[in-house]
């Protein structure tokens, strides 16, 4: 089972340098679901849902609260580099 942080604006999910990629494996993965609240909050990252992928063929997705204080804002992520 794989949890990775995904923004919902593009679809990208989040390595741990906050760069996208559209490939899970190369992802940053968490073992719970507190840990990548975690991440988000320490990183001020909003508009983001986190994928639990239990096999090739099923994922479900939980929401991410928004962090306070933000304006709902993100924070600029960099581009994919060779993602497809």
């Amino acid at each position: 089972m794989k949890r990775a942080l995904r923004n919902t604006d593009t679809s990208m999910f989040i390595k741990s340098d906050l760069a996208e990629t559209g490939l899970i494996d190369q992802a940053r993965t968490f073992d719970t679901y507190q840990d990548a609240f975690a991440f988000c909050n320490n990183n001020q990252l909003n508009r983001v849902e986190l994928v639990v992928r239990v096999s090739d063929q099923y994922e479900f997705i939980v929401d991410v609260p928004e962090i306070a204080g933000t304006n709902n804002e993100t924070v600029a992520l960099s581009q994919p580099v060779g993602a497809s």
